[in-house]
């Protein structure tokens, strides 16, 4: 049987909608990797998502930047085992 639990990267996390989102995928029982440009806000975010249950991956950067952008893929690939 497949695994319920689905993984998602969300970008721009830190704030506004991706924020948002981020908290709804948690509270629904996503494994989520985080991303954004602003560390303080997304170790908070990361410390939101751990009280509901979950431990996220983060990463700081931009993803426009191709080489970080591939490495929040495969790491979040390698340790999820998936990505939805």
């Amino acid at each position: 049987m497949q695994s319920q639990i689905k993984t998602a990267i969300i970008t721009g996390a830190s704030k506004g909608i991706g924020r948002a989102l981020a908290l709804l995928l948690a509270k629904n029982n996503f494994q989520l990797s985080i991303v954004a440009r602003g560390q303080g806000e997304l170790k908070d975010l990361a410390a939101e998502i751990t009280e509901i249950g979950h431990r996220p991956l983060y990463f700081v950067g931009d993803v426009s930047d191709e080489a970080f952008a591939q490495q929040t893929i495969d790491k979040t690939a390698h340790t999820f085992q998936k990505i939805d």
